[in-house]
């Protein structure tokens, strides 16, 4: 009876989108689930990762490649001397395309940082690029360790959207007791196995994204990310256009090294501890004949010639 006429059935409706959007209010906890998801992957992702393939190796080898091609091109951004965030851009010409890469210190542990960059279909990274008309992620491509990302982004005024299928990949690598994790990413045309499709992208204009992410650990919860990326957006932009988008774009490593800063006091003491550790376990380790030259004059010119004991 209540929804016998087209007033009363309006009330209804309201009345149930109100209390759906009670309920979700009470009982959303996208942070908490986000944390489990992290710290899953943590425990579990990384260490039970399918081995890499053969493909997967030879991406980041070549991304890895493009990250000393850029610093032998690239230069500093002007004005970015003093920043907490290195920045260095190169552009080909006229055209769309150009390479940028930034290097920072983040006040966060290497693995936590990694894991942050790595799983794109968090809550909060839909939430982040929800202005993104279309984004999908698609994790595991074929039973690999890879993921396919297919996202538009909006260009300045006069400009259409671009559609970028991306193919991503991740390795860890240790050395000298220090982690180092490289996700690598470039076109998905490159991936010779499964290209998931949007419906509704087929008339949009395709761009290219290649390079790398590297997080390496400082201390236990510090570490330093290089990002290296190249973009060309297949469309003739004045130089000057090119270089607004790509700076906006470079600011998103600022915004993670703000989002991760922790006390500057707390982390120098981090940094402290770690040097102290690293001499602790240098004790009774022999130094090489170049070694031992420099450090016998460093000793001499501290008038500490005569100190018994030598290295220890």
């Amino acid at each position: 009876k209540m929804l016998g006429t087209s007033g009363e059935a309006d009330k209804a409706n309201k009345l149930f989108c109100r209390l759906a959007e009670m309920f979700y209010e009470r009982f959303k906890k996208e942070d908490t689930i986000d944390a489990r998801r992290k710290a899953d992957f943590i425990k579990n992702g990384i260490p039970n990762a399918p081995p890499l393939t053969g493909d997967e190796k030879k991406m980041i080898e070549e991304s890895m490649e493009l990250v000393e091609d850029v610093a032998s091109r690239a230069k500093r951004i002007a004005g970015t001397v003093s920043e907490s965030v290195e920045k260095f851009l190169h552009r080909d010409g006229n055209g769309g395309a150009a390479v940028g890469m930034t290097m920072a210190k983040m006040d966060v542990a290497a693995i936590t940082f990694f894991t942050e960059l790595w799983l794109l279909d968090t809550y909060a990274k839909k939430v982040e690029n929800k202005s993104a008309a279309i984004r999908e992620v698609w994790n595991e491509l074929d039973g690999t360790r890879s993921l396919q990302l297919t996202t538009s982004v909006s260009l300045p005024a006069g400009f259409q959207d671009r559609l970028f299928e991306t193919w991503i990949t991740f390795e860890k690598v240790e050395t000298d007791g220090r982690r180092t994790y490289i996700i690598a990413f470039c076109p998905l045309e490159d991936y010779k196995g499964t290209h998931h499709r949007v419906e509704g992208t087929e008339k949009m204009f395709e761009a290219t994204s290649r390079g790398v992410h590297i997080v390496r650990e400082f201390t236990k919860n510090t570490c330093e990310w290089t990002r290296v990326q190249q973009v060309d957006l297949k469309i003739s932009m004045p130089a000057r256009v090119l270089d607004i988008v790509a700076k906006q774009h470079m600011g998103w490593t600022n915004r993670l090294q703000e989002k991760f800063r922790r006390n500057g006091k707390e982390v120098d003491r981090e940094k402290v501890a770690a040097l102290a550790e690293a001499v602790k376990e240098r004790r009774g380790v022999p130094l090489m004949e170049d070694q031992a030259g420099v450090f016998e004059r460093c000793l001499e010119l501290l008038g500490e010639e005569g100190v018994e004991g030598g290295w220890k």
